[in-house]
């Protein structure tokens, strides 16, 4: 760890023109890989020190250490360990910052705890690269933002305001200004630039490199698909239990509406016995892995779908949900079906990195 931090420490001080800034970043990294934290009162001797540090990341300063400049260095020095390779697989995920019994701090927003209930906190959006050939990680960008900002505009907001239905004048106004400005954002937007932030920064490095986005299930939206499109990318991602087919049934009021994807019969099956497999650190012997795999048309558009389960040896199945699989690759064989859910896999990686 320490030597990744001081690989990393010597690349970002080329950002820096002030070589006070210089020491004191040098400071910081020194005092974090020997105190083993990045506890600020905990690393520092004095409080001097920790005035010294804090002003450093607080944003006061003009030549400062702050997430954009980080998120530059750590995507160009990840580009930079890929390039000539033919192959990448980019994990994109949302994670929580939660802080539970804040009540001050700046911008505080609202987040969601492990149970489900909501508490103060922020959000981050972040990415990170796992190159296929040699089986390594890399930090791409984190992004950290926070729901309460008042430049973040929700979807909701948008609506209300291209309806003319947001009764607020005042944050109307506000609102107005920042989208004048091109100053407001939302996690939505955050997620589309970020996508064409990898891509474009991979390809400066590697034009050729074959580019696969994952994602989980929050992520299922046709502007994310046609966002990838556009790039000449590749994605897979976990559909939303809700998702339709294009297939048409009878309901139970006998009107006519369209499946869900999850109860389509899709056309191909595949069966696959696993002498030993494990999943969430239990392992299961003698399982069974059914791949099914079909096309599917979303906004007119052809994408392909896998659906993935799991049974053990006496019958049960291992997950109570399907696991449905959207990608833009083709899909029209057992091995490239099996490929997919094999992508998509990679996906947990992220979560031991945020």
């Amino acid at each position: 760890m320490s030597d990744n931090l001081k690989s990393f420490l010597c690349v970002l001080m080329l950002k820096f023109n002030d070589i006070r800034i210089e020491r004191n970043v040098k400071s910081l990294i020194n005092s974090i890989i020997k105190g083993k934290t990045t506890k600020l009162k905990t690393i520092s001797s004095d409080n001097k020190e920790y005035e010294r540090f804090h002003t450093l990341l607080n944003g006061e300063l003009k030549n400062v250490l702050d997430a954009d400049k980080l998120n530059e260095v750590m995507g160009l020095a990840a580009a930079h360990n890929l390039s000539g390779k033919y192959n990448v697989f980019v994990v994109h995920d949302e994670s929580d910052i939660r802080k539970k019994h804040s009540k001050k701090l700046e911008n505080l927003g609202v987040v969601r705890d492990l149970d489900g209930k909501w508490i103060g906190g922020y959000s981050t959006y972040n990415i990170i690269l796992i190159d296929t050939q040699d089986n390594k990680i890399y930090l791409f960008k984190s992004v950290p933002y926070s729901n309460a900002d008042p430049k973040f505009v929700s979807k909701k907001e948008l609506n209300l305001l291209s309806n003319n239905k947001l009764e607020d004048n005042e944050r109307k106004k506000e609102i107005e200004n920042f989208i004048e400005q091109r100053d407001n954002y939302n996690s939505k937007s955050i997620c589309f630039d970020s996508i064409k932030d990898v891509t474009k920064v991979l390809r400066a490095e590697n034009k050729d490199i074959v580019i696969t986005h994952i994602f989980d299930r929050g992520f299922d939206d046709t502007g994310v698909f046609e966002l990838i499109d556009s790039l000449g990318d590749n994605f897979v991602i976990r559909s939303k239990k809700n998702r339709n087919s294009n297939v048409k049934a009878l309901n139970s009021k006998g009107n006519e509406v369209f499946l869900k994807l999850s109860k389509k019969v899709f056309e191909n099956k595949y069966e696959f016995h696993y002498n030993k497999i494990k999943f969430k650190n239990k392992t299961y012997i003698d399982a069974k892995g059914i791949y099914e795999w079909d096309n599917v048309l979303i906004n007119n558009v052809l994408r392909y779908v896998v659906r993935v389960r799991f049974y053990k040896k006496n019958g049960e199945r291992i997950f109570t949900d399907d696991m449905l699989l959207l990608t833009n690759k083709i899909v029209d064989d057992s091995k490239m079906a099996t490929y997919i859910y094999h992508i998509y896999m990679q996906r947990p990686k992220i979560e031991s990195v945020f």
